[in-house]
């Protein structure tokens, strides 16, 4: 009985290196970066340009509130673009009244897939961050 005891012990030690080596080798990069070699883009419709299909769509959901329409109000929503093009960590990092600031948010969720940003030939999570604009 006592030879069993280590045997036991031995076989425990050894599955468990194994499965944690094994578990270490699929571990996902959830690095989010900031600079990369492709950035991130967005297309929609017919738009070719990422900065005027974001402008579009964000000109196509843009909801007025009940005041005067002739003023001019930018929120800085800073984003991560996800290795699957879903947008995540949507948040304001410059804003003005809490309603706007909302809106900005809820825009910015509602925005169909990216294509994701690349470092080398890997896609990776990228952060950005881009104006939501009423004029």
């Amino acid at each position: 009985m006592k030879r069993s005891i280590p045997k036991v012990l031995l076989i425990w030690l050894f599955l468990t290196v194994a499965f944690a080596a094994d578990s270490f080798g699929q571990q996902a990069d959830s690095t989010i970066y900031i600079s990369v070699d492709s950035c991130p883009s967005f297309r929609y419709k017919n738009c070719r340009v990422a900065d005027d299909c974001i402008k579009q769509f964000i000109s196509e959901h843009l909801v007025w509130p009940d005041i005067e329409s002739d003023m001019y109000v930018k929120v800085l929503v800073q984003v991560v673009v996800e290795k699957d093009g879903t947008l995540s960590n949507i948040r304001v990092v410059r804003g003005v009244e809490e309603w706007f600031n909302r809106k900005a948010v809820e825009i910015v969720q509602s925005m169909p897939k990216w294509t994701p940003g690349k470092k080398g030939n890997k896609i990776v999570r990228t952060q950005l961050t881009f104006p939501v604009v009423w004029q």
